[in-house]
């Protein structure tokens, strides 16, 4: 085993080694050396410790001590981040001051690496369309022999990485990359230990006629490019384990992934997330884009998460029965009579967040719900001053909802929409089960703008919080208005608590 290796033998003149601390005063005198507890630690716990270091970092605790020599090789989770060696001039092929470059320093690692430990997670992060993308097959050829379980990739240039799960995280300049194409090798599409495969950038899923990755439970994909929707189906078809589905979709000028109708089927996925976003990319145009369709075939679905401003049409193929949760239900284009068929899929959740253009098309669709939400407990709504009578109408199809958050902006619909749906009938929940409001967007203290909350409050029965959040816009005066029509403010439940937060200001009816 190569585990004799000197650190000094993987180049590290370039990397930063441990600070030691002078613990000599003034008189020459040192302080007693504080006990070494860390090294105290079992092997395992050490090595899974570094784990949390970057690659450089981590090997880099081979100068402490001769007892620490070879910990680094025994670590299972390595992050490999090409930044750090090209911001300090330090090219893919060229050495700067006898320095090792990242390629040569990752080759070593995983050479030197204890061949006897399984790798847990490889993570690359490659930032220059410069790099030689012929080692990255090497690598991960490399870290499928080490019974790789995570793997995550991101071909990301010149963009911040901290966080790749938030969809507005970054966006991938596909231009950067025109001239190349990064291909995954195929044994990683019948790897049997891999469990979490995470996808960032132009890379194209060609998957072969057979796959099969029996343990993956998450798979990642965000902007990459797609052969067809049968090689995506390929893909996921191959995943008999596959819990949770992240799908990133973005758009660069006349180019797009390589998928208009876009399915989703799978027997077995309970967490789906999809975003379809033009915003990604500031050049894309959603007046020119194709006729984008996204299809969801998911009946063991339990979460979604659907932010689609590019799609047409959005089905869902059968009922989704066993859907708890559905957040942030965003679609700016969708026509009505989609969004509507679309909600009829969702009579079994729990959780509800419905953005303001849904409410919008369901106020233009003028939907009057044919079935009811039985199992609604928390509901989460964006509309409009000219919406409410829809949102009365939607509470009405919720006879079990406890709690209800709004939020208003000022839309350019007439108040009057609201009249012209007829009469406003008290909710259900309203006598029985609704105990928490929060309402966000009080701007003044018009009639209009205090229409909801006055409903809530002078119909609900068994209230017993209201949280009111205003726009901090408003004057002074304006605050000291509403604290006073507020919260003294008529209401039919004895316990309710009525609270008001102006800026970091809060006041509630108990202390009036």
């Amino acid at each position: 085993m190569a585990g004799a290796v000197e650190p000094a033998s993987l180049g590290m003149e370039g990397i930063p080694g441990p600070v030691m601390e002078d613990s000599s005063d003034d008189t020459g005198m040192c302080d007693e050396i504080p006990v070494d507890r860390i090294s105290d630690l079992r092997e395992e716990i050490i090595s899974h410790i570094l784990s949390f270091l970057p690659a450089e970092s981590a090997v880099a605790t081979g100068l402490l001590s001769k007892k620490w020599r070879l910990h680094w090789t025994k670590v299972t989770s390595f992050h490999f981040d090409d930044r750090w060696w090209l911001e300090k001039g330090i090219s893919y092929y060229e050495k700067l001051g006898g320095s090792t470059n990242f390629v040569d320093f990752v080759n070593m690692v995983l050479l030197l690496q204890n061949r006897e430990v399984s790798m847990n997670c490889f993570r690359l992060s490659v930032s220059d369309p410069e790099f030689p993308f012929v080692y990255l097959k090497i690598w991960i050829t490399t870290a499928m022999a080490r019974n790789i379980r995570v793997l995550e990739l991101c071909m990301v240039p010149d963009t911040e990485y901290d966080d790749p799960d938030y969809p507005g995280g970054y966006a991938v300049d596909h231009e950067v990359y025109n001239d190349y194409e990064i291909y995954l090798p195929f044994p990683l599409y019948s790897c049997g230990t891999l469990e979490v495969l995470k996808l960032y950038g132009p890379i194209f899923t060609w998957v072969p006629h057979v796959v099969c990755l029996p343990r993956l439970t998450l798979l990642q994909l965000h902007s990459i490019h797609y052969e067809s929707n049968e090689s995506f189906h390929k893909l996921i078809s191959g995943c008999p384990k596959l819990e949770s589905l992240i799908i990133y979709r973005c758009h660069n000028d006349d180019i797009y992934d390589g998928i208009l109708d876009f399915s989703i089927s799978s027997p077995v996925v309970k967490t789906l997330k999809y975003y379809h976003d033009f915003s990604m990319c500031e050049a894309c145009d959603t007046n020119i884009a194709p006729d984008f369709k996204l299809q969801i075939d998911t009946p063991a679905l339990e979460y979604l998460s659907l932010e689609d401003t590019m799609s047409k049409e959005i089905i869902a193929v059968q009922e989704l029965a066993s859907l708890k949760e559905v957040e942030a239900i965003k679609a700016f284009y969708t026509s009505p009579g989609s969004i509507v068929a679309l909600f009829q899929a969702f009579y079994h959740v729990k959780i509800l967040d419905v953005s303001g253009e849904i409410m919008e098309t369901l106020m233009e669709a003028n939907k009057k719900w044919s079935a009811s939400f039985q199992r609604l407990i928390k509901l989460t709504v964006e509309i409009g001053h000219s919406q409410w009578s829809c949102l009365i109408d939607l509470i009405n199809c919720c006879p079990t909802l406890e709690f209800l958050h709004v939020s208003t902006y000022l839309d350019s619909g007439s108040a009057n929409r609201n009249c012209e749906r007829g009469p406003i009938i008290v909710p259900q929940c309203f006598s029985s089960s609704l105990t928490h409001v929060s309402y966000t967007g009080i701007r003044d203290l018009e009639d209009d703008d205090l229409t909801i909350f006055k409903f809530i409050v002078n119909n609900a029965l068994v209230l017993k919080r209201v949280r009111v959040r205003t726009t901090s816009s408003l004057d002074l005066g304006k605050k000291i208005g509403l604290l006073e029509k507020i919260l003294v403010h008529c209401r039919l439940s004895p316990t309710c608590n009525i609270s008001l937060r102006v800026d970091s200001f809060e006041m509630d009816s108990m202390n009036v």
